[in-house]
């Protein structure tokens, strides 16, 4: 694709702060058009993993699929895109035990209601790690 990268795309991708290279990280991040988008004929069949090495086939049930090929459709690029479940604070890809130590170990009133990752009720949080944050982890176990 020739054209100005910056501009069109650059919101996508995340820079490495402060290098004067602008290096970027292809990693897809969300909201990205790349999400759900690929051809999942294109994908060898013995490829199951991104150069991450995580799974290669993985829906985000936030993006609708506009690539080709039976759900979960491949992402555009070397990096699938790892949509997490809410409850799964630790991000290592299945809500349990070492999250509900997170929402535990939390549990009150958020000193930074802008950065309280275990205050996980529906919508935006409300500022308190409570029960409505333990039921909604409950909710998405496994």
């Amino acid at each position: 694709m020739i054209g100005d990268f910056t501009s069109a795309f650059a919101q996508y991708f995340p820079t490495a702060a402060g290098d004067p290279y602008q290096v970027y990280d292809v990693r897809i991040v969300a909201g990205s058009p790349a999400i759900d988008a690929g051809d999942n004929s294109s994908v060898p069949a013995l490829i199951t993993t991104d150069l991450d090495g995580q799974p290669r086939f993985v829906d985000d049930p936030a993006t609708r699929d506009t690539g080709l090929g039976e759900p979960p459709v491949v992402d555009i690029g070397c990096f699938e895109f790892q949509a997490f479940a809410v409850a799964d604070l630790n991000q290592d890809g299945v809500v349990n035990i070492y999250d509900l130590l997170l929402v535990i170990s939390n549990w009150g009133p958020c000193g930074d209601p802008e950065n309280c990752p275990a205050d996980i009720a529906p919508g935006a949080g409300d500022g308190v790690v409570n029960v409505i944050d333990l039921l909604s982890l409950i909710s998405q176990w496994g």
